[in-house]
């Protein structure tokens, strides 16, 4: 699939009420052999909208981004913590065991995978993307704090960012492979 002036596709648990039967988990998030063009440029200023995110895994039971060209993003990969995350238990937060492999990311403005404050992923295997394009972002790979844990960074090339990986207090990570 090919998707030309987009901003964002995001994932996340919704709201959860004990008295109604609304479907509040977010089963899955699998984004495979797509193609996004996002809808505008943004210039680096170290700060970044939602709408400019490309790909935002809030949390799921499964999440999978694998074999995509991502072009002109904000952000390409944004993984946060879950919104309503004080309506669940802590296991639920984050993208537990996702996979991000296989993906280009080009002309990526400021972050090309960014681990928010209190992400809670634990387990994420990143492996075998491109992070390429004449734009010049701040960080190829960037966690932001002690709550992303057991991160495997394998098999990736960085041509075009400052900083190709940025692991800001990020515990039992492991880094093989890759080309800077």
């Amino acid at each position: 699939s090919s998707f030309s002036g987009i901003a964002t596709v995001v994932s996340t648990w919704g709201y959860y009420s004990q008295w109604s039967n609304y479907n509040w988990g977010a089963d899955f998030y699998v984004v495979k052999n797509s193609t996004f063009s996002h809808f505008r440029t943004m210039p680096n200023t170290g700060s970044v909208a939602y709408q400019d995110m490309c790909l935002n895994a809030g949390g799921s039971n499964y999440t999978e981004i694998s074999d995509n060209t991502l072009t002109g993003c904000g952000v390409g990969i944004f993984m946060p913590r879950t919104n309503f995350y004080y309506y669940y238990n802590q296991s639920y937060w984050g993208a537990d065991d996702a996979i991000i492999d296989g993906n280009t990311f080009v002309n990526t403005e400021t972050l090309e995978i960014w681990f928010y404050l209190n992400s809670y992923a634990d387990g994420v295997e990143i492996t075998n993307n491109v992070f390429t394009g004449s734009s010049s972002p701040s960080y190829g790979i960037y966690s932001q704090d002690a709550t992303v844990d057991d991160l495997l960074i394998d098999g990736n090339t960085f041509y075009n960012s400052q900083q190709a990986i940025y692991m800001r207090g990020a515990v039992d990570w492991t880094m093989t492979d890759n080309t800077i």
